[in-house]
């Protein structure tokens, strides 16, 4: 029987690909990508910052920022979470553009014997 204790935390923490297309507005979208923050809150409730630009359509980019939901299990001992939100005003006519989804899977911190 193996009796060591895992450790609750990964070195570090962890981290989260994403990528995903805006909200079509005034004739155009944006894509944006990256890699979260690491996690920070506690194993069980932990949630990441997700911040950038967006990628040079129609002469403009935005900025966006937005802190993920908490953790959802994917099976296998990983993890995904939800994220939306909005952009910042830019543009020739300033608009916004939404953009939400879920994140890439990522190891669980915990590990539950």
């Amino acid at each position: 029987m193996n009796t060591t204790r895992q450790p609750e935390y990964g070195i570090g923490g962890h981290v989260h690909f994403y990528y995903g297309p805006t909200s079509f507005n005034l004739g155009h979208i944006h894509r944006y990508s990256g890699i979260s923050s690491r996690n920070f809150g506690g194993v069980d409730a932990h949630a990441h910052y997700l911040t950038g630009t967006t990628t040079f359509n129609n002469r403009h980019t935005h900025y966006y920022q937005v802190v993920t939901g908490p953790g959802i299990p994917a099976g296998r001992g990983y993890h995904v979470h939800r994220y939306y939100g909005i952009t910042w005003f830019n543009g020739i006519r300033p608009h916004t553009h939404y953009y939400g989804g879920i994140t890439a899977p990522a190891p669980n911190d915990r590990y539950y014997y």
